[in-house]
């Protein structure tokens, strides 16, 4: 049997972006060759003999595309029953309940029964020895056979949040190529990719949940194609996070994958069509879900091209835990149902088990002039499209809506769009707090 462990290093330069918060990885652009990395194999024969290698070098590619700047390389060819490593690392300080990002930048070429992967290891040691505390990892693929290419040479971030455990004082930050983790039918295995702009930052936790109640990307009406921007803002001097599920519509949401977007200190960062390029949906619509951090603050836009140039839209602010509805009364209006308006109503049920909301449709003199219940399900979004219609009132000039829930402990978010029949444009009705007389 033969085997061979190669781990060769060249030089690389990458700049850096800034986002203003401590950076805690030392190099993470590989600037400065390869000062603050340390580099290893492992090689462990398993089933089948066969020969391996193993490499970590710095190519001339890089994610941003910055002359004379570069990425690190990991190439590893194998055979199925072996088990071979290649990894870069670093052990630096963290402290114990606070919360960091720890992101990169993946372009994975080749892959077969293999994986690239980013780990955060937490130790009490300071030299990152002994027992682990806690590990969180992000593959960037799963290991399958089959030789493909996975990114179409395409640059792809990959984020993860984590939080130190009790007790911690080091994290390990390693980068990392693994093959024959198990035993598969694969004969051989292989990866080839390049990582690139390495960093870990402390940041404000996400901690409240705010509710986007309607976005799309979806066709409508009068030949539209309704899209959704995301605008995240922090003014604070620290960097923040967003995690960001998709619910669809009418269907329960809990255990849709989750996006994690960075937000640096002083930083505006926009999601264009979010549905469809954050979410991957091709045609589809739903609420947004958004555990952000409290210095962090989240604005939607939906728009869809005009029949002449431009747009026309709808600036939609996410609701928070305070806005949200239950059994004390608030109020959308004007609620329009006639030959040049139309009301559509969104409700999101933020919370994991399902809710009915109650609505009472009131007319302009006080008149109750409908009402009925929704049934939301757990993370999920209802839309009721002409909502006067829907509870049996065809035309209405003006009147309002007045919504509650009887379920215990419900909290929903509700808004609303007065749409203009002739131009298709929508109008923001956002719930207010009903004013009780004495």
């Amino acid at each position: 049997m033969r085997s061979r462990a190669l781990l060769t290093i060249s030089l690389a330069l990458l700049g850096r972006l800034d986002s203003g918060a401590q950076e805690l990885l030392t190099n993470g652009g590989f600037d400065r060759h390869l000062f603050g990395w340390e580099a290893e194999t492992a090689f462990q024969p398993r089933f089948e003999p066969g020969s391996v290698e193993a490499s970590s070098e710095w190519s001339a590619s890089d994610a941003g595309q910055r002359q004379g700047s570069g990425s690190a390389r990991f190439t590893l060819v194998g055979a199925r029953g072996t088990q071979e490593r290649a990894a870069l690392y670093q052990c630096v300080p963290v402290e114990a309940g606070r919360s960091y990002v720890f992101s990169a930048r993946i372009r994975i070429e080749r892959q077969i029964d293999s994986t690239l992967t980013l780990s955060t290891r937490f130790f009490a040691d300071d030299r990152c020895e002994g027992t682990r505390l806690a590990t969180v990892s992000a593959q960037a693929l799963p290991p399958l056979c089959g030789d493909f290419q996975s990114t179409s040479g395409e640059w792809r971030d990959v984020r993860r949040l984590v939080t130190a455990p009790e007790g911690a004082r080091r994290a390990r930050v390693a980068l990392e190529v693994a093959a024959g983790a198990a035993p598969t039918f694969c004969a051989f295995a292989s990866v080839q990719g390049l990582a690139d702009d390495v960093s870990l930052q402390e940041i404000e936790p996400p901690s409240a949940t705010w509710v986007v109640p309607a976005s799309a990307h979806l066709p409508g009406a009068f030949g539209s194609f309704w899209t959704t921007n995301l605008w995240l803002a922090n003014g604070s001097g620290s960097p923040g996070a967003a995690l960001l599920t998709f619910s669809g519509h009418g269907v329960d949401g809990r255990g849709r994958p989750e996006r994690l977007v960075t937000v640096p200190a002083r930083g505006l960062v926009r999601l264009q069509d979010a549905v469809g390029a954050l979410f991957g949906a091709a045609a589809d619509w739903g609420a947004i879900f958004a555990t952000l951090s409290p210095n962090v603050s989240l604005v939607a836009e939906n728009s869809t091209p005009s029949c002449g140039s431009g747009t026309v839209g709808e600036t939609v602010p996410a609701i928070g835990p305070r806005d949200f509805i239950g059994q004390t009364p608030r109020l959308i209006f004007p609620v329009r149902q006639n030959a040049a308006f139309r009301t559509n109503l969104a409700l999101a049920n933020p919370t994991e088990e399902p809710l009915k909301a109650h609505l009472k449709l009131i007319g302009a003199d006080g008149t109750v002039l409908a009402e009925g219940e929704v049934t939301i399900p757990p993370l999920g979004m209802v839309q009721q499209s002409e909502v006067a219609a829907f509870l049996g009132v065809h035309e209405l000039d003006g009147g309002w809506l007045e919504m509650t829930s009887a379920t215990e402990n419900a909290r929903y978010a509700a808004y609303a769009t007065l749409i203009d029949n002739g131009t298709n444009d929508p109008r923001t009705l956002l719930p207010i707090a009903q004013i009780l007389g004495r």
